[in-house]
């Protein structure tokens, strides 16, 4: 009687060189790793094809009077039997073909072998293995003979699959700028916001003349502004930058904007253009009293800081 055999082997096939070495029989195949993720906005996920090259070798018995042998990938369930891997699972592509079953001719020298793991693999390592489904006619593969093979527990080979979960990359970008800009705000409204802009700590003013009076208090405010039009601040502005108070009088002696802002603690610095008015001083210190001058028509507005 003839005998007829088969030798396989599974190399690492890694650009235009093979790398690694030959993986016989009942060796560990370290097939890859891939990563998978969430489809978001726009990024979806396209699954990696883990390829390697299987070599075959037939003697002339086998060329001459085998079948195609069929090899299935099998894993161990939680009863400890051996049971093939679903396609929900592993889809498996030979030479860029999808198949259920890896179909090797007796001419066959070499086959691409391709994984794509599906949906219901789940993220971790996977064990799986090359278990015989259809001898072809065989004597025995890798010095393993028939019988022994159509056991319960014989294999091949064992093959390594990791897969991993990771974040979409989309979403991982727009993640760690919300951080930053997160990051951002806090230093700003910490620090920055009171180092540009600071605040009246507390006080008021009262404004008096003619048949005019108001006390304005300033506490929180960033500046005050006493104006003849009306004016106001966006909400965000408001935000970053903080509050003004505006006293509007359309009838008053402004002819121009005059701008208290915190100096120090105690002390507040008034803006205004000198070819409208005149003051006693520029900076204000509280529980004083000052009088500013309107150069157009004279009248003389008093400034009590409180």
């Amino acid at each position: 009687m003839f005998a007829s055999f088969i030798r396989f082997a599974a190399v690492v096939l890694l650009t235009l060189n093979f790398v690694g070495c030959t993986v016989e029989s009942k060796d560990i195949i370290a097939w890859g790793s891939t990563e998978e993720y969430d489809d978001f906005l726009w990024k979806k996920f396209v699954p990696d094809t883990l390829t390697h090259t299987m070599f075959f070798d037939f003697n002339n018995d086998a060329q001459k009077y085998g079948s195609a042998v069929s090899l299935g990938i099998f894993k161990i369930n939680d009863n400890g039997k051996f049971v093939p891997v679903e396609a929900s699972e592993l889809e498996v592509f030979v030479n860029g073909s999808k198949q259920d079953l890896i179909q090797v001719a007796t001419n066959t020298d070499s086959l691409n072998v391709g994984f794509v793991l599906g949906p219901k693999a789940a993220a971790k390592v996977h064990h799986w293995y090359f278990r015989a489904v259809n001898m072809g006619g065989m004597d025995r593969i890798n010095d393993i003979e028939a019988a022994d093979l159509k056991s319960d527990d014989s294999v091949l080979g064992e093959i390594v699959v990791v897969k991993k979960h990771i974040w979409n990359p989309v979403a991982l970008i727009l993640f760690w700028m919300l951080i930053i800009l997160i990051a951002l705000l806090l230093l700003w409204f910490v620090m920055g916001r009171d180092q540009l802009y600071p605040k009246f700590r507390g006080g008021s003013i009262v404004i008096e003349y003619g048949n005019f009076y108001k006390l304005v208090k300033i506490g929180g405010c960033k500046k005050m502004v006493c104006t003849r039009s009306s004016k106001e601040e966006s909400a965000l502005e408001q935000l970053f930058t903080g509050r003004v108070v505006y006293v509007k009088d359309s009838q008053g002696p402004w002819v121009s904007d005059v701008v208290f802002e915190p100096a120090s603690r105690r002390r507040i610095r008034m803006r205004y253009k000198t070819s409208d008015f005149e003051a006693d001083s520029n900076s204000l210190e509280k529980g004083e009293i000052y009088t500013l001058t309107s150069i157009s028509d004279g009248t003389k507005i008093k400034l009590t800081i409180q």
